[in-house]
């Protein structure tokens, strides 16, 4: 039915709504038609009906402000008039608590400070008497440095340190019998000689980081066992490291106090390697406390500051080699990368009773043995630690004044280059 025939059929009804029970209907005809049949002169009428209204127009409503401010003015009024009763009730609450304001006040500071403070808590380092003396026993086959730079510091007046990243190698650090202790408990030995890991105590779920190829790693209870130092053998190696530096506090590093609270993770600080010929591994950092952030406990404590700060805590790695063997052939060498320098670095092999002590901002790498390992895995074990100085000293860092002078390698050697300039330059002037 079109327009003019609904309109001519419903009147008026046929342009306005219409309420059906509860629910308004639009009209029958759109406004569209309806414009369009205003002009012709059969329906002039509708003119009257779709007459918009007048908008009444309404008086600015102006800022709240002012609307309000003579009823604000009235609460004032209302409460200064009440204002010596208001005083005169907090002096008898005051008077009537058993914490007067300076002990309040105290308090709330000491809670202020408690939840600031956010102190790290270390595990101990179990250890016992041992006849190993390191002036008689220390073989020292490197002493290097590496990665030298120019950081920030808090001592002295320049405001900057050059700073390097050290590597200590000592061969028989670790006793025969503690070595085989540690192996025969993470391997075993099958026909022709070979050794093959222990399906009790591995699985392949090791990451160098976040993101890396899974590798052969030790279950949880294994790394517990280790660290609760169940083993003799874990007790005079963590024995002979506390003797051979006396100037520090060794800990294990904590693992959640270099990260966010409640961030949580997976980092142990002991982890159990066995590189196979299939694995892949990534240069990667153990720690660096540049990259803590700064809400963890850690830089609460301690601050941001680089490794190797005087007075503040030294991370450390301790990496030892377990297998009996290890041909020189069958690869599976630590790279450690002078990552200051121009992308060379210096490489350690494998040795039986072997110890590698390292910074744990040094960027380092395993490499997986050679297919001349005859399937033979590499073992090894690495403790994560904080050498925290103590009283009244800053410690000599992981390099001993008693082996001489570390060997300077890349850009530490082109630091001492330039050290050496400076004070020619200022004993000639």
């Amino acid at each position: 039915m079109t327009a003019a025939h609904l309109l001519a059929k419903l009147g008026k009804e046929a342009v306005q709504p219409r309420k059906v029970g509860s629910v308004w209907r639009k009209a029958a005809i759109s406004a569209k038609n309806i414009a369009r049949l205003r002009k012709t002169a059969e329906f002039e009428w509708l003119d009257s009906i779709s007459e918009k209204k007048e908008k009444k127009e309404r008086p600015p409503k102006g800022h709240k402000h002012d609307r309000l401010k003579v009823e604000l003015e009235k609460q004032r009024a209302e409460k200064m008039a009440n204002m010596s009763k208001l005083v005169a009730e907090y002096r008898q609450k005051k008077n009537d608590s058993n914490i007067s304001v300076d002990e309040e006040t105290a308090q709330a500071k000491v809670s202020r400070c408690i939840k600031k403070s956010m102190r790290v808590d270390f595990q101990p380092f179990k250890t016992r008497e041992t006849a190993w003396d390191p002036e008689r026993d220390a073989h020292v086959s490197m002493n290097v440095r590496l990665d030298g730079c120019i950081v920030p510091t808090e001592e002295g007046d320049v405001g900057a340190r050059v700073s390097y990243s050290h590597v200590v190698v000592l061969d028989d650090f670790v006793d025969e019998r503690s070595r085989l202790q540690l192996l025969h408990h993470l391997s075993e030995n099958v026909e022709g000689g070979e050794i093959r890991l222990r399906g009790d105590v591995w699985d392949r779920k090791t990451l160098d980081m976040d993101g890396g190829c899974p590798t052969w790693g030790v279950k949880n209870d294994v790394i517990q066992t280790l660290q609760d130092a169940s083993l003799d053998s874990v007790l005079e190696i963590q024995s002979r490291l506390v003797k051979l530096y006396p100037e520090y506090k060794i800990v294990f590093m904590p693992s959640d106090a270099i990260q966010e609270p409640g961030q949580g993770g997976n980092c142990s600080n002991i982890l159990v390697n066995a590189a196979s010929a299939e694995d892949t591994y990534v240069y990667h950092q153990d720690a660096d406390p540049t990259s803590f952030p700064s809400s963890s406990p850690w830089v609460q404590q301690y601050g941001e500051y680089f490794n190797g700060e005087p007075n503040k805590p030294l991370l450390v790695s301790l990496l030892i080699y377990l297998n009996s063997e290890w041909h020189r052939d069958w690869a599976a060498d630590t790279l450690i990368l002078d990552a200051a320098g121009g992308d060379t670095g210096v490489f350690i092999r494998p040795r039986p009773g072997r110890a590698v002590l390292m910074h744990q901002d040094c960027v380092h790498r395993m490499s997986p043995p050679s297919s001349v390992a005859k399937g033979n895995p590499r073992f090894s074990i690495v403790w994560k630690l904080a050498f925290i100085p103590k009283e009244n000293s800053s410690g000599p860092g992981i390099s001993r004044p008693e082996w001489g002078p570390p060997v300077s390698f890349g850009s530490a050697s082109k630091i001492q280059t330039v050290l050496r300039k400076i004070r020619v330059d200022s004993n000639v002037t």
